[in-house]
């Protein structure tokens, strides 16, 4: 007999489960019902059609994330002034709490902020929560001695966006955590380095280069010479699907209808739907260590040509597509040398472009990854805007974060 006392919260921690193992598309209300016990018509009577559903599941995990920020805020009561590092070494405690105790929610987080930029509805059913989240960054930098001459609750907002989901899937990582923690702490003692002989400068190079040294389980062609000419024609739609509407968006249906080609034609080539993610995945990865690589001296203008438009990733497209291989690298563990890779080399563009401008050593790397997670982070968080706006935002971030750096140089 199906149960009539259904309330958000017994749907919740299932719904968090089917998330993390299958993606934010898998939540539709028969599994869900079978994983509650109950039956999809008790579910439809209690919370609606599944657009009322996930908007349910979003308030009551965004009441219980609220919790979890009030209880940093308790512990702060009597806490009225933080210096820098202080303030660092604190954030970084709290995106390692986040994403240790509450993994489920916080998958859930990153999967709806992916999602806002391409489903109808999702950016407004999210707008409390990145408020409630907004506010609580407020909170904690206001507790920032000497204050900051730009509002780093807005700066911090983003960088977590950008950052949370790459702990998602490599925090048990040493070499990535040490990483988080000297970019958490460039972030709040003004960018630059202190000085040619700074001893993060250093560290930076040692996890950087351990970050890039996990076997490639996911075996990246970088030169695509396993694809005939047939496929090569194909995966270029598959990576822009997943750019623009996230891996769960990948059906042959989809690509097919994209690729213009019969679904038939489409199977014969990619049985399966894990051939298509895996086609796409590695198109984008392959694309993304290649732009990286791939700048020449005129101010950073990539070189990169893409089989199907012809054009390079444009700085949306890189954020959007770093973002989806962290995100499934959490339930994909072949991905994790490339959501580390991905995350090592945050800066290395923004550090060959801006350096005309900085020319002094102490703009360094670690400074331009710090930067880099920051206009990052802005770029996923304006997804729903439009390219344009995205862009913009991300630009202005970037312009002000770059003043700091000046000021600091100068």
């Amino acid at each position: 007999m199906a149960r009539r006392d259904l309330l958000p919260t017994d749907i919740l921690t299932p719904a968090l489960d089917m998330v993390a193992e299958e993606g934010l598309g898998a939540l539709t209300l028969r599994p869900l019902a079978q994983r509650t016990n109950t039956s999809v018509s008790a579910l439809t009577y209690h919370f609606g059609v599944k657009d009322d559903l996930l908007r349910h599941l979003i308030s009551t995990a965004r009441t219980e994330d609220q919790a979890f920020f009030d209880g940093w805020r308790r512990r702060l009561d009597a806490v009225n002034s933080l210096s820098s590092v202080e303030m660092a070494n604190l954030v970084e405690a709290i995106l390692s709490d986040m994403v240790n105790c509450h993994q489920r929610r916080a998958l859930f987080f990153s999967e709806l902020v992916q999602a806002s930029a391409h489903q109808p509805g999702v950016d407004i059913m999210l707008l409390p929560w990145l408020d409630d989240r907004l506010r609580f960054w407020r909170d904690l930098t206001g507790r920032l001695s000497p204050a900051a001459d730009i509002d780093m609750a807005e700066v911090l907002h983003a960088y977590a966006i950008d950052e949370t989901v790459h702990a998602l899937a490599l925090e048990a990582l040493p070499a990535y955590r040490w990483l988080r923690r000297l970019t958490v702490r460039r972030l709040f003692t003004g960018f630059v380095s202190a000085g040619p002989a700074a001893g993060d400068a250093d560290l930076f190079r040692v996890f950087y280069d351990e970050l890039g040294q996990l076997p490639d389980a996911f075996g990246v062609d970088h030169e695509a010479a396993a694809l005939n000419h047939k496929q090569a024609a194909i995966v270029g739609h598959i990576s822009e699907l997943i750019v623009s509407a996230g891996i769960e968006a990948v059906t042959h249906r989809a690509v097919a209808g994209r690729a213009g080609v019969a679904a038939s034609t489409l199977a014969y080539h990619f049985r399966t739907q894990e051939d298509l993610v895996k086609a796409g995945l590695e198109d984008i990865i392959r694309r993304l260590q290649t732009q990286v690589s791939d700048l020449t001296a005129d101010g950073g203008r990539q070189t990169f040509v893409r089989e199907v438009s012809h054009r390079p990733y444009s700085s949306i497209e890189i954020a959007r597509a770093t973002f989806a291989v962290a995100l499934s690298a959490t339930r994909r563990p072949q991905l994790l040398a490339c959501a580390a890779d991905m995350r090592r080399r945050r800066g290395i563009n923004l550090h060959k472009i801006l350096k005309a401008e900085f020319p002094d050593p102490r703009f360094d790397p670690l400074a331009a990854q710090a930067l880099s997670v920051a206009a990052i982070g802005q770029i996923v968080l304006s997804g729903s805007k439009g390219h344009t706006e995205a862009s913009r935002d991300a630009t202005e971030r970037l312009e002000t974060l770059s003043g700091i750096i000046r000021q600091k140089l100068s």
